[in-house]
């Protein structure tokens, strides 16, 4: 159930991002165009050892959704969706819904772009109230491991 509500959030969003940008620009009461912002979609992907990770982003103002699929070599993958915001210190908090070994889980997934690079935040998980929502055990002790390189949407 929980999956089904992250599809559908990612739904809402799209189609919130969709329509802000058909919208284009729009005249203000003095006559002057006033900017919308649109959404910037941009991909991510780090293959190494076989294993691959891959992210897509759409980036609307401070907020951001999109997918991600971390698919280790010979191992059960995880593919899911993004949602978060962009905090004061420009990283992106992300809460990553995905699907592993059957089961529904979802994560706290701290990253940050740096021009063409996407810089993913690994640290200890915890499970605190035991519903399968991890979160960093100690968010300062977090740190990023994962760089992943921008590519071609597809």
């Amino acid at each position: 159930m929980r999956f089904l509500s992250g599809i559908l959030t990612v739904c809402f969003m799209l189609s919130v991002g969709i329509l802000l940008h058909s919208c284009g620009n729009e005249q203000t009461p003095e006559g002057k165009p006033q900017q919308l912002t649109t959404a910037e979609t941009r991909c991510f992907l780090l293959a190494q050892n076989n294993d691959t990770t891959r992210v897509s982003l759409t980036v609307l103002g401070d907020s951001a959704y999109g997918t991600m699929e971390w698919l280790p070599d010979q191992k059960d993958g995880a593919r899911g969706t993004l949602g978060g915001r962009k905090n004061d210190i420009g990283e992106w908090e992300f809460v990553y819904r995905y699907m592993i070994e059957g089961e529904e889980q979802s994560e706290t997934k701290t990253m940050m772009i740096r021009g063409d690079a996407l810089l993913i935040k690994s640290g200890e998980l915890v499970d605190p109230a035991g519903n399968g929502n991890l979160c960093y055990k100690d968010a300062s002790a977090a740190r990023y491991s994962d760089t992943l390189h921008a590519v071609p949407c597809r």
